[in-house]
């Protein structure tokens, strides 16, 4: 058995500077695109949801996933209350654990799981400053 702050320190920290980054904004942050058609606040933070819920739910823990693959949340609520579910799915999954069961590739896939929050979070971040709002600091 083991937690999720015993493997990867800072890793609930970073989902929850996420989670209240997104809490802070309204649908037409979430809604707006920037320069270039890249993708906005809202697609991202929607993609990292997926993420965690492919490679925890589908990949790790070999059930349903809870998202459909094409979903868009319509406020930042929903997408803050995915996110915290599918995190707590990360917790219990790791709870359940044993010392065996984290093989080469279940550590690849939760260092994805990961490595996409950070990566998204950051340009997450970027965009906000973008529409004139601040951050949270980290």
């Amino acid at each position: 058995m083991r937690s999720l702050r015993q493997l990867f320190p800072y890793w609930e920290d970073i989902n929850a500077d996420f989670r209240r980054a997104l809490a802070e904004l309204g649908p037409e942050e979430l809604a707006w695109v920037p320069p270039g058609g890249l993708n906005g606040i809202g697609p991202l933070a929607a993609h990292v949801a997926r993420v965690y819920d492919r490679d925890v739910n589908v990949c790790l823990r070999g059930g349903e996933g809870r998202l459909p693959q094409d979903w868009r949340p319509a406020t930042a609520c929903e997408l803050i209350e995915a996110l915290a579910a599918l995190h707590a799915d990360l917790q219990d999954y790791l709870a359940r654990t044993g010392p065996d069961d984290l093989d080469v590739r279940a550590t690849e896939l939760l260092w994805n799981v990961l490595i996409e929050e950070l990566h998204h979070r950051g340009q997450v971040f970027m965009l906000m400053r973008m529409l004139g709002r601040d951050p949270p600091r980290i």
